[in-house]
């Protein structure tokens, strides 16, 4: 497989066109786009057209849609409705609206893929020292099984990707996702895979229902929590000690488990309940439990990065603290990455 960061090419980028008053929508790109390729719907099947339905600034970057296009549009007031309208949740930092907010499809609806080429990535680089993993990397590299196991809150059981939402192209979350990328790298090896994640929960309720994931002896266990324990504001050093004592409980269980630990996208900045200073915080304490066997997969870094060229709403699939298709590949890639070194 080719991570995004590996290649020239851009598949399926989400962008989602927001129209600020009296201007035309417009929307944004990673990166200056040398060859628009294709732009679908989330489907795939609703097809636009590069000056028909968009154009493309001297930059590389904005999209703007032409007067007639056919791109669905949100204005920049829908994205902060009033207090009581459908689709919203309450916690701006406009104290006077709610944010939009949707589980089903009304990001996916609204959001477009775009594939491109550009001159290459820029950005962080995704990886993993290949020393910390041996164990996992001799059973897959071998042929052997791998027993996996995903401990975590709801981004962990999928949550917005398009099949979880039931809606096309029906990609599975980046659990499965992850399994995928195993098979494709080791085709002889056997991935075994287990998910034990539950919406809603955070790295103490993981001490406390640690078995689950223990039960299924992994080999791999990869720990996925930080989301809700930021917007409940636990310390650092606190959070980190759940995972220790979730990593021990398992090692009991089975004591040649491996673990990565999985530092979180962040939430949508005009959430009151992201606290924008916890999320480094807690990639810094997660990293200082690395060491052999147990490996870092740093997504707090690569979302921050996202956000500082792309919309919240281009990388969401409910629009405060979940991801949407691309955001579950970025995911999938980097815990591969990780994996692989």
């Amino acid at each position: 497989m080719a991570f995004l960061w590996q290649s020239d090419l851009s598949t399926d980028e989400p962008v989602m066109f927001i129209q600020k008053p009296g201007q035309l929508p417009v929307a944004r790109l990673l990166f200056p786009a040398t060859q628009i390729l294709s732009a679908t719907d989330t489907s795939g099947t609703r097809r636009y057209e590069l000056g028909r339905d968009f154009s493309l600034a001297a930059d590389g970057c904005t999209l703007q849609l032409t007067a007639d296009s056919r791109v669905p549009v949100t204005r920049q007031d829908e994205l902060y409705p009033l207090p009581g309208a459908p689709n919203s949740i309450a916690a701006c930092r406009d104290s006077e609206r709610h944010l939009l907010f949707c589980e089903l499809e009304l990001f996916p609806s609204r959001q477009i893929r775009i594939t491109y080429r550009h001159s290459g990535w820029d950005g962080p680089i995704p990886s993993g020292p290949t020393s910390y993993l041996p164990r996992t990397r001799e059973l897959l590299q071998a042929g052997h099984a791998l027993r996996l196991v995903i401990f975590g809150d709801s981004i962990s059981t999928g949550c917005n990707a398009t099949a979880c939402v039931g809606i096309a192209p029906h990609q599975p979350g980046y659990p499965q996702l992850l399994a995928g990328y195993l098979k494709q790298a080791y085709p002889a090896a056997r991935i075994e895979l287990a998910n034990e994640s539950v919406g809603g929960m955070c790295a103490r309720w993981g001490v406390q229902n640690i078995a689950k994931a223990a039960r299924h002896l992994p080999d791999l266990a990869i720990l996925a929590w930080g989301m809700n324990d930021v917007s409940g504001r636990r310390p650092p050093g606190e959070f980190a000690g759940y995972l220790s004592q979730q990593m021990a409980a398992i090692r009991q269980a089975q004591p040649d488990c491996e673990f990565i630990l999985i530092s979180s996208m962040v939430g949508n900045p005009q959430w009151t309940l992201a606290f924008a200073e916890l999320y480094p915080a807690y990639r810094d304490a997660l990293r200082a439990l690395q060491g052999p066997g147990v490996a870092v997969a740093d997504m707090t870094t690569l979302w921050q990065f996202l956000l500082t060229r792309k919309s919240y709403v281009d990388l969401t699939g409910n629009g405060v603290n979940h991801p949407n298709d691309f955001g579950h590949v970025l995911y999938g890639q980097v815990l591969a990455a990780t994996l692989r070194g």
